[in-house]
């Protein structure tokens, strides 16, 4: 949309956590943070958006929306996330 401005945090993980340490998360699926990610200003337990799954599960492009409409998307590992319990 024409004048929106969104800020990206693109975070590549170091390493990639074995998927038998966590359970796969699909596309669309809400997460939420096991820890703080100061780099991008959120707290442990922030609720995301899984929107992009790597190969077996390895890693995932979530995204995080705050009240103030500012958007964040953060590449994490199945060990970053936690599913939200309905």
């Amino acid at each position: 949309m024409a004048g929106d401005v969104q800020d990206f945090v693109v975070t590549m993980p170091s390493t990639m956590a074995s998927p038998s340490t966590a359970r796969p998360f699909n596309e669309h699926e809400c997460v939420r943070l096991a820890a703080a990610r100061r780099d991008a200003g959120l707290r442990k337990g922030t609720v995301g958006t899984v929107v992009h799954v790597y190969p077996d599960h390895k890693g995932y492009e979530v995204e995080f929306l705050d009240a103030k409409s500012n958007m964040q998307v953060l590449t994490l590992t199945p060990a970053d996330l936690e599913p939200v319990d309905a």
